[in-house]
């Protein structure tokens, strides 16, 4: 009698664990299918899914602007911000095209109409006005060396801003060509000079004395569209492209493709944006291959499907007193950022560290 109990026993724990490994394996199946979608869950919800850009502030913020509304993320939470016609303060168009944070920490935030900027102590915007009443598409900006807001526009050319004015000049001597009326991307390189890019595949280097242009180059890329400006070393600038990787010297002038072994990239992938880490690696947003990272020594991954998740997270600074991540929920930026802001799949496609050659 004892053994037969004891038999009976023995089954009943045997069906319980089969039905907890059963539990466990299909939760697996199901966060594995969950990671390969790609998609973001986050503890609230975003505005839109449609990221056209992003920035992180002086006060460890992120901010993501959309193709419906501007989002902010304290590290807990996403705050959206979205047009008010009854509000002047709200951002001036749902569609965000480009965020920039100039060297006093202000953030500007380019729309689809317009250019605002947000006001942390008051978590509002404030708008800017155009000549002649113009509307224009805000697609890139930058800061010179004498601290003026340059302002790249689809179709209306150059504008900007002198530090410390709310004023919106045309800068004509920029614009004296059909070509230079769309800016699509800008950079200010380390001698203070000004490139331009726009959805073709030749660039422009203007070349800028006390504020003033003074010449200008055109250059062609063999590469496709110029998407990103990277400065990679004292005498080395990096046009990253859709295709490939331009390298400008700056002891010589001259424009070359850059000697990255890019091999291991699928050809029909393109790339989107480009970023410099504090560690000198160089990553690339692309689309189908997830991020790329570009670093001296070669390390191929092979074509199996991968999720690199972002896991460093920045810091917030806590010390501002008035920063608001809700309007309507007052509290202090969190020190930590425990939720995974964001993540690419790799799915189907390549991905592999790259190398440069010597």
């Amino acid at each position: 009698m004892h053994c037969e109990l004891c038999i009976i026993l023995y089954f009943c724990s045997m069906k319980r664990f089969c039905h907890r490994l059963a539990l466990a394996f299909c939760t697996l199946v199901t966060l594995c299918a969950v990671a390969d979608t790609g998609v973001l869950f986050t503890p609230d919800r975003m505005s839109s899914s449609l990221i056209t850009c992003m920035c992180q502030d002086r006060y460890g913020f992120i901010w993501m602007g959309t193709e419906y509304g501007l989002n902010k993320f304290d590290g807990y939470r996403f705050t959206p911000y979205l047009f008010d016609r009854s509000d002047t303060t709200s951002i001036i168009d749902n569609e965000i095209s480009s965020l920039f944070v100039d060297g006093d920490g202000q953030l500007w935030v380019g729309c689809a109409k317009g250019l605002v900027r947000y006001d942390y102590e008051h978590d509002s915007f404030q708008r800017y006005h155009f000549p002649d009443q113009l509307e224009p598409r805000i697609n890139s900006m930058a800061q010179s060396r004498d601290g003026k807001l340059l302002l790249g526009t689809a179709g209306y050319g150059l504008y900007s801003m002198k530090r410390g004015t709310t004023q919106i000049d045309y800068e004509s001597d920029f614009n004296q060509r059909r070509a230079d009326h769309f800016y699509s991307r800008i950079h200010i390189d380390r001698e203070g000079n000004l490139w331009r890019s726009s959805h073709v595949a030749t660039l422009t280097k203007f070349t800028l004395r006390d504020g003033r242009m003074t010449s200008l180059r055109d250059y062609q890329s063999t590469c496709g569209q110029p998407m990103s400006y990277v400065e990679y070393s004292k005498d080395e600038l990096l046009i990253v492209c859709m295709y490939g990787i331009l390298s400008y010297r700056y002891s010589t002038g001259e424009l070359s493709e850059a000697d990255f072994d890019l091999s291991a990239l699928d050809p029909n992938v393109s790339i989107k944006r480009a970023f410099m880490t504090h560690n000198g690696n160089l990553l690339l947003a692309t689309t189908g291959s997830g991020v790329i990272t570009l670093t001296s020594t070669v390390e191929v991954r092979g074509t199996r499907c991968e999720v690199r998740r972002h896991t460093q997270h920045p810091t917030p600074n806590t010390q501002h007193p008035t920063l608001n991540p809700q309007r309507s929920t007052p509290s202090t930026p969190s020190t930590a950022m425990p939720n995974v802001c964001c993540y690419w799949s790799t799915r189907y496609s390549t991905s592999a560290r790259l190398t440069r050659s010597k």
